[in-house]
């Protein structure tokens, strides 16, 4: 245990330096091209403003450009400050009353702007986005996005297929509808945790016979959360924990339900060690190397993110649930999610399935499938304000529910 804790320690430690060290040397780019391309970026936000549906009547597919506007100015931001200074306060340009885009506009316009400090975040992201800035614009970035993202999804189909996994290729189908494929290469905001996602799954099944042999999935997937943390903008992280687990489950195969039970719990338990110890690693060092205390203000966004408070009025944890369920309450996820439930139940009664065998084997998942909703719960301020894209939580359920459903009849026949 105490070898398991240091490796632990070691691990966290080791994370937050590489993390540290990585955004300062994100922030020494030189800062010209960086400009230069974000000014030709301007014309798809000129087009598109801050948020627009890319297929009209689908809130699921708004476009987050108020997001992507904030990543970009924080790219580009060459003030004074030092370099630690500009690397842990992660400033970005802003105005008064104005949203980030037409920040934007003012910056090439020639306007005053003041830097804004967006210290409590790693913005990791920007680890990847300066250095691709350096020679892509905006509408680059879309384009090599749609094409990375569509190869990473069919690595993992490949993947799948290798291991004996073709039938839990639907349900991989089915949660990427559930994400909303559409927008998420033209959103930069969304696509950092399906690249985080998708390497994930891939580490899994590339890797899955060292990780068990070594027994290292407990650090892997404390890995898992610490990327999390350093890179996402609180958007849908879960994801990382969750689908690669039930994936984990399908691989294993395991029918000991006590087994399986422990598996899933402790293993979230080791993400959310690396979420949290990572993410509070920043506020350490951000206190340390600037002299200011970084935690008060971390503790009061956590706080308010975590109330039950939003927009100056008292919510209700069903209206947190009922915004994010609602954004799926459209005739073609509802179709889908029907025809997936009544083709379960026909296999189930058509094979006639041992009540106590399909029990046994739902349990985990069931646990997994439950997650997006603690999170909702936990996160409620946060999850009711920007359900619209926090929703794509549930895309857990899309896949676990669909792998539970697949391997219920699996095991019926």
């Amino acid at each position: 245990m105490l070898k398991k804790i240091s490796k632990i320690a070691i691990i966290l430690v080791c994370g937050i330096i590489l993390g540290t060290l990585l955004i300062i040397g994100a922030f020494a780019l030189p800062v010209n091209r960086i400009e230069n391309n974000v000014s030709k970026s301007l014309q798809v936000f000129n087009k598109e403003d801050v948020y627009q549906n890319v297929i009209s009547g689908y809130k699921a597919t708004q476009l987050d450009n108020f997001t992507d506007a904030v990543m970009l100015n924080a790219a580009m931001y060459n003030g004074n400050e030092n370099l630690i200074d500009k690397a842990m306060n992660d400033y970005h340009e802003s105005i008064d009353g104005k949203n980030p885009v037409d920040v934007m506009k003012a910056h090439f316009n020639g306007d005053k702007t003041l830097p804004s400090a967006y210290t409590r975040y790693w913005h990791g992201y920007l680890v990847v986005l300066k250095p691709l800035l350096l020679f892509f614009n905006y509408s680059d970035i879309r384009i090599l996005n749609m094409f990375v993202q569509m190869f990473l999804v069919f690595l993992v189909i490949i993947l799948m297929c290798k291991r004996n996994l073709k039938r839990y290729v639907i349900p991989f189908g089915v949660s990427i509808m559930f994400l909303c494929p559409v927008v998420l290469p033209l959103s930069m905001q969304y696509s950092t945790m399906f690249y985080i996602l998708l390497l994930a799954m891939i580490s899994i099944l590339l890797h899955h016979e060292y990780f068990e042999e070594k027994s290292l999935y407990i650090y892997i997937f404390m890995i898992f959360g610490m990327v999390t943390s350093y890179f996402d903008f609180l958007t849908y992280p879960l994801v990382s924990l969750a689908m690669p687990l039930t994936l984990l489950l399908l691989i294993r195969n395991d029918k000991n339900l006590k087994n399986n039970v422990i598996e899933v719990i402790k293993l979230s338990i080791m993400w959310g060690i690396g979420y949290v110890f990572m993410w509070a690693g920043k506020w350490l060092v951000g206190s340390i190397l600037l002299g200011q205390n970084v935690f008060k203000n971390a503790f009061d966004n956590v706080a308010s993110r975590t109330s039950l408070q939003a927009l100056d009025y008292k919510i209700t944890i069903a209206e947190v649930l009922r915004q994010n369920v609602n954004m799926l309450r459209k005739p073609i996820y509802i179709l889908i999610t029907a025809v997936i439930i009544l083709w379960g139940i026909y296999k189930v009664i058509r094979i006639k399935a041992n009540v106590k065998n399909l029990i046994i084997t739902s349990i985990p998942y069931l646990i997994i499938i439950c997650m997006p909703f603690v999170w909702y719960i936990g996160a409620s301020n946060h999850s009711y304000i920007h359900y619209w894209f926090t929703f794509r939580e549930l895309s857990i359920c899309a896949f676990t529910g669909t792998c539970l459903i697949f391997k219920i009849t699996e095991k019926a026949e």
